[in-house]
């Protein structure tokens, strides 16, 4: 389900800019981390990532790759604002999130259909001043 979310990000007109996430001793590739809908003249884009390799998940890599992310967005692209959208019930998530800085801005109520049932997502954000703390 999420490789065909990833195959459909890379073959859209969207400006997108995505990082693999690598192991460095082992060179193995085991998620991605990427900023989508990148607006330039808004200053803002979206964050998503995926650690595909569930052996690795909890190693504190997303933690690494969220922050590497930022702060690509913020200082080299000028970003003011990176967003993202995450079900309520993805608990790790939130709390990786609100870790690097994200704060829930809104819940959106029965927008995602999966698995038979309709579940609430947070939008959160993060803006440059804040990242800068």
């Amino acid at each position: 389900m999420e490789s065909d979310w990833y195959e459909k990000v890379l073959r859209s007109n969207i400006p997108t800019t995505v990082f693999g996430i690598e192991l460095s001793g082992a060179k193995k590739l085991i998620g991605v981390a990427l900023l989508k809908n990148i607006n330039l003249i808004h200053r803002n884009a979206e964050f998503a990532i995926y650690i595909g390799d569930k052996t690795e998940r909890g190693k504190g890599y997303s933690f690494d790759a969220t922050m590497k992310t930022l702060q690509f967005g913020f200082c080299q692209l000028g970003l003011n604002r990176i967003y993202l959208y995450v079900q309520t019930e993805n608990k790790a998530a939130i709390k990786l999130y609100e870790k690097s800085g994200f704060r829930v801005e809104g819940e959106l109520r029965a927008s995602i259909f999966k698995n038979g049932r309709f579940h609430n997502e947070y939008a959160m954000g993060i803006l440059y001043n804040e990242y800068k703390k």
